[in-house]
C-alpha cells in the first residue's frame, strides 16, 4: 500500500510541477494539500524501520519544546478539540493495552509527518534549484507548519509516555 502511495504521490507532485509551475506560490499549497493528504498513508509501513533513536525524545528536548511553543499548540490544539477527537480514535491511555496503543501512534505519526517533512525539504530545495526561492521558502515553512510541529507535538507526548510504559 505504502508503495502505491508513493508513486500516486510521486506521479501527482511531477504533474503538478509540470501543470502550475514551481514558480508559482499555489504550487507550495498544492505541495502541502498533497503532502497532508497522502502520507498518513505510510505512517505505519516506516514506523517498524524507524531506530529507537529516532523515534524517542530525550528530556533535554523539553526546553526545544518550549522555545518553540508545542505546548502552546498542545493548548491551542485541546481548546479546539483537536486532541479530543484523535484521543478517542486511538483510545484511552488508562490501561496498558491503551498506552501500547498511544505509542504505536505516536510512532505512526512522527514516520508520517517525517515523510512529509521530506517530501516538503526535496521539493523546496528543487524549487530554490530550479530558481524559485519565494516559493520554495513557502513550501518549506508549510512543510515546518504541516509536519515537522506535529513531529515535536508527538515527541512531547512520548516524553509523557515513556516513563508510564516503563512501570509496565
Amino acid at each position: 500500500m505504502s508503495a502505491t502511495v508513493g508513486v500516486l504521490g510521486t506521479v501527482l507532485l511531477v504533474t503538478a510541477w509540470e501543470a502550475i509551475g514551481p514558480d508559482r506560490p499555489v504550487f507550495a499549497v498544492v505541495v502541502g494539500m498533497l503532502s497532508f493528504g497522502l502520507v498518513p498513508f505510510v505512517g505505519d509501513a516506516v514506523a517498524p524501520h524507524l531506530p529507537r533513536w529516532l523515534v524517542d525524545a530525550q528530556p533535554r528536548e523539553r526546553r526545544l519544546h518550549r522555545i518553540l511553543l508545542v505546548p502552546q499548540v498542545i493548548s491551542l490544539l485541546d481548546a479546539v478539540g483537536w486532541n479530543t477527537f484523535i484521543g478517542r480514535r486511538r483510545g484511552s491511555g488508562s490501561t496498558r493495552e491503551g498506552l501500547r496503543a498511544i505509542e504505536r501512534s505516536t510512532r505512526g505519526n512522527i514516520a508520517a509527518h517525517g515523510v512529509g517533512a521530506g517530501v516538503h525539504l526535496v521539493v523546496g530545495i528543487a524549487c530554490a534549484v530550479g530558481g524559485s526561492a519565494d516559493v520554495a521558502l513557502l513550501v518549506l515553512a508549510l512543510g515546518a507548519v504541516m509536519h515537522v510541529w506535529p513531529v515535536l507535538i508527538q515527541r512531547a507526548v512520548r516524553l509523557r509516555l515513556m516513563p508510564l510504559l516503563a512501570r509496565l
